[in-house]
């Protein structure tokens, strides 16, 4: 019973961040700027950014159904096609090249440089989360700790993204907007990195984190502080 009720948060993690996706997806549709940027001024999440995240959100929410082969098959291949996506930007920027992925479904007339291009810690972002969901869920045996890490440093990059919002800073990831992680695209990631993390709330690090003892209430601290404190350092 207590697994069932975990299992609900990814579910509607994936739910609220396909959502998210789609009505970005609709800004760029009806070149919509409250829906591509949230306000003005902030970075516009790219098309190919709102499809990799909306695969990850689908691939989120049918492995929080628990399904049998044939459905972890078809969250594999989600998966697949969002990594898919990161490693070609990641290759686009690593070598000059232009694959033509940028703007196949749309013009971005408001990037001077790279335009649709998602930026290069979003791509490596998606990566890690795509890599987590292999470790965690899709492989035959099963490395929950590593998997469980690399959701960590999704959901502490999302975190630093925030709060470089909120606290006017930009030394987190540069000042060029291309390097810069969008708004809605922070909020999403910290959705599928913390549902991510609950679709096996009794496995590996996540295990210690619940406990209801001493050593999970510091671990909990530790995590805490590990994702809060850089920036305020800075």
């Amino acid at each position: 019973a207590i697994r069932k009720s975990f299992l609900k948060v990814p579910l509607i993690t994936g739910a609220l961040t396909l959502l998210v996706c789609i009505l970005v997806g609709f800004g760029w549709a009806f070149d919509n700027n409250a829906l591509k940027h949230v306000l003005d001024g902030f970075i516009s999440m790219k098309f190919n950014t709102a499809l990799a995240l909306a695969s990850l959100a689908v691939c989120q929410m049918i492995l929080s159904r628990s399904p049998k082969t044939l459905g972890r098959v078809v969250a594999g291949f989600f998966c697949l096609f969002s990594m898919a996506i990161a490693v070609l930007t990641l290759a686009e920027y690593a070598f000059h090249l232009n694959f033509g992925i940028d703007e196949f479904f749309f013009m971005d007339t408001g990037s001077v440089a790279y335009p649709g291009r998602l930026a290069p810690v979003t791509a490596l972002n998606l990566i890690f989360l795509g890599t987590g969901v292999f470790l965690t869920n899709l492989i035959r045996r099963r490395q929950f700790k590593a998997g469980q890490i690399l959701f960590l440093i999704t959901y502490m990059v999302s975190i630093h993204a925030l709060m470089e919002y909120g606290l006017d800073l930009e030394e987190t990831f540069g000042s060029a907007p291309h390097t810069r992680i969008a708004l809605h695209t922070a909020f999403g990631f910290i959705l599928l990195s913390a549902g991510f993390l609950l679709l096996n709330p009794f496995k590996g690090y996540m295990r210690i984190i619940l406990l209801r003892s001493a050593g999970g209430s510091l671990a909990r601290t530790l995590v805490v502080a590990l994702i809060f404190a850089p920036p305020l350092i800075k």
